[in-house]
């Protein structure tokens, strides 16, 4: 390739060949527009693939940390209420508030059960004497209306 003057000018003819090269419409070169027009839309759509995919991961995190975080406010509250349960009834079985109260029910109902002494067996013992009598005395009239 000559320059204006017509000389040969070397760099010239390399340029233009470079030119050439780059304008050449064969895909399968990243040296010339139609190779790189052509990553360029490739990326650019493997670009919106992984913005979709992206998206989707963002939600599914989202949803993830709201059960995480529901949980953790269930847990706080189990704990809350095994504290408390702890209270009321202790390991050793016999010191908590519901283990006290129910001895003391236990003992309520020893005492009116109890087949000696409780006060179901005393209104048995009071129910026998009260038909004894009842029938002393219902036996007494028969005689006394017979006799007469």
């Amino acid at each position: 390739m000559t320059d204006g003057n017509g000389k040969e000018n070397p760099y010239l003819t390399k340029i233009n060949a470079a030119l050439t090269a780059l304008a050449v419409s064969d895909n399968t070169s990243n040296l010339n527009t139609a190779g790189a027009t052509a990553l360029m839309n490739s990326a650019a759509s493997d670009l919106g693939a992984a913005e979709e995919k992206l998206i989707v991961l963002q939600s599914a995190t989202a949803a993830a940390t709201a059960v995480v975080t529901d949980l953790g406010k269930r847990i706080e509250a189990a704990t809350a209420e095994l504290t408390e349960l702890a209270g009321l009834v202790n390991a050793d079985g016999t010191t908590g508030v519901l283990q006290k109260e129910a001895a003391a029910r236990d003992a309520d109902f020893t005492a009116i059960t109890d087949g000696t002494t409780g006060e179901v067996a005393l209104a048995a013992a009071e129910l026998s004497a009260a038909n004894a009598a009842v029938a002393v005395a219902t036996g007494a009239l028969w005689i006394a209306r017979d006799s007469a």
